[in-house]
């Protein structure tokens, strides 16, 4: 009667009390779900999977549901598993559980619990290689190539990048393979080696646009033109950035419209287009604002600031400069902090605040120093890293 009160809780809390809205069919399918998950006479795999797919439908409104509702399945797939059922059901509750474990561990990175994260994810591994659910392997191999990868450990993200990107190619899964490739590309680029950077977002872009991915192709796009800049070629960089920008629109993506206007306002700036530039940086700022996303609100407060500077507009940069500062602080985000430090070292010093120039200065070199140890890290990865992926080439090339 307990579990009975706790479903039924939780359906009043996200279907009844007004929190979220739901299309037709997707309301169909929490009340077939709820039916289903209220009557305890129905089989166990029944159960549990309705747990999971109830769980996946009210988690975009709530994400704690995920991990409350996925932990009841597992529990229900505890239970049967120790009756030893027959080998068809057993794998149907593993492949239940595995699909749960990986639901909580998107929980625990959403709340940037990554040891927690990496248990889960682990575990569902596991129960994917046992059996040899290529689907689902190919999907956790590479979220935990993500996690490798900001951890520093860019062999392992290698490995499991190219593992997935095998898996989808087996499947014939053109989604998959794309989102390998742009994976693969994006862990060069931050190695420091554009050309297999260019090469694999390319084979990304290819395939996306092949299947009509928007999304995905507005993307790769975005990373390409991200790293024709980096190469110094403005012209190809402002061409990647601009058609990105017109399928957001299109999208209504607005956190992709405003990354898209902050990459073009400041290249228009670095070809002397300033008044342009300036206009579309500030536009893409005010968007970030609404959204709150402050990490990409720092980034382009400080380019804004710069380019003021670079016109000895000193108030206009100033300002920027300490909302990148405040920012960089808030998220505690060390090279946000660092960018915001020298603008603001640089702007005391020609106001003739030289006390305060010479403590931004400090704050910058510590922050600095803290960025160089990673990059030490990074350096030392960096032939193995190559050499994983020479190996790789070989492999997949027999």
């Amino acid at each position: 009667m307990k579990k009975v009160v706790l479903k039924l809780m939780v359906l009043l809390v996200f279907t009844m009390n007004g929190y979220a809205q739901y299309s037709e069919e997707e309301q169909t399918r929490i009340d077939s779900l709820s039916a289903i998950i209220m009557n305890p006479d129905n089989h166990d795999t029944l159960l549990a999977g309705s747990y999971i797919d109830l769980a996946q439908i009210l988690y975009v409104y709530n994400l704690d549901t995920l991990k409350t509702l996925c932990e009841e399945s597992i529990k229900i797939i505890d239970k049967a598993l120790l009756s030893n059922p027959p080998q068809q059901t057993r794998n149907t509750l593993l492949q239940y559980l595995a699909g749960a474990l990986s639901n909580i561990g998107y929980v625990h990175k959403n709340y940037g619990d990554i040891s927690k994260t990496l248990e889960y994810w682990n575990k569902s591994l596991a129960i994917q290689r046992k059996l040899n659910d290529k689907v689902g392997l190919s999907s956790t191999l590479n979220n935990l190539g993500y996690i490798f990868k900001n951890q520093g450990n860019i062999e392992k993200a290698l490995e499991y990048y190219h593992e997935s990107l095998h898996l989808s190619n087996e499947l014939k899964d053109v989604r998959g393979e794309a989102f390998s490739f742009n994976n693969i590309g994006l862990l060069y680029y931050e190695q420091g080696d554009t050309n297999k950077a260019i090469e694999y977002c390319k084979h990304s872009l290819e395939l996306r646009r092949k299947i009509d991915d928007k999304s995905g192709t507005s993307q790769t796009l975005n990373n390409l033109g991200v790293i024709f800049d980096n190469q110094g070629d403005k012209k190809k960089a402002l061409i990647s950035f601009k058609e990105s920008l017109s399928i957001r629109k299109k999208m209504g993506d607005e956190k992709g419209i405003a990354k898209s206007l902050q990459h073009i306002g400041k290249i228009l700036c670095e070809l002397d287009s300033t008044d342009e530039g300036i206009f579309l940086l500030k536009e893409g700022f005010q968007i970030l604002k609404k959204l709150d996303d402050k990490l990409w609100m720092g980034y382009c407060a400080d380019v804004i600031s710069s380019e003021y500077l670079k016109l000895n507009k000193i108030d206009s940069a100033e300002y920027y400069a300490n909302v990148s500062f405040q920012i960089g602080q808030q998220i505690n985000y060390p090279s946000s902090i660092q960018r915001a430090a020298i603008l603001l070292s640089n702007i005391y010093e020609q106001k003739n605040n030289y006390l305060m120039a010479l403590e931004m200065y400090k704050i910058h070199i510590q922050m600095r120093d803290s960025i160089n140890n990673k990059e030490t890290q990074r350096v030392t990865v960096q032939q193995q890293a190559k050499y994983e992926y020479e190996k790789q080439k070989a492999i997949d090339d027999t």
